[in-house]
């Protein structure tokens, strides 16, 4: 079974720990654990998805739901998992679940240089609509702010 045949279901924090090996798998300079559990305590202002599946948390998914639509903070697949449907089918909960409390604007930011990402962004539909200099502080690096609205 691969991983997109999977389930998404929400992050609890006994997955913590699984999702920590994953972060730092994916990223240079990763959430720490008690990042993790602040975003767990968020409750309904959140939504954190894992994509489990028969060889346990491959992936997943964080986002917040602000004023002005969702926010998603972060999205990350097992690099063996990567390029299978895992992030798709994670990303297609968060905007099901912002559709369904009557939200149809979806931002986030991700590094210039992540190509991958802003070609996975890009294809479902999220298009940049700006810069924010210096916001990866580890690295100086620019983010660029996508957004997907589905208004109308």
């Amino acid at each position: 079974m691969t991983s997109a045949s999977g389930t998404v279901r929400r992050m609890r924090a006994a997955d913590i720990p699984r999702i920590m090996e994953i972060e730092e798998e994916s990223f240079s300079f990763p959430w720490t654990e008690d990042m993790f559990r602040v975003q767990l305590e968020m409750g309904d202002e959140a939504l954190n998805l894992v994509m489990d599946d028969t060889a346990g948390i491959v992936g997943y998914a964080m986002a917040i739901f602000e004023p002005c639509g969702v926010h998603l903070i972060s999205i990350a697949v097992i690099p063996d998992e990567r390029g299978r449907g895992c992030a798709g089918r994670m990303l297609d909960s968060v905007l099901e679940e912002g559709r369904s409390r009557g939200i149809r604007r979806f931002v986030l930011e991700v590094r210039e240089q992540n190509r991958a990402a802003l070609g996975f962004y890009e294809a479902r539909g999220f298009r940049v609509i700006g810069r924010i200099s210096g916001y990866y502080t580890e690295t100086g690096e620019d983010a660029l702010v996508m957004e997907l609205d589905q208004e109308g």
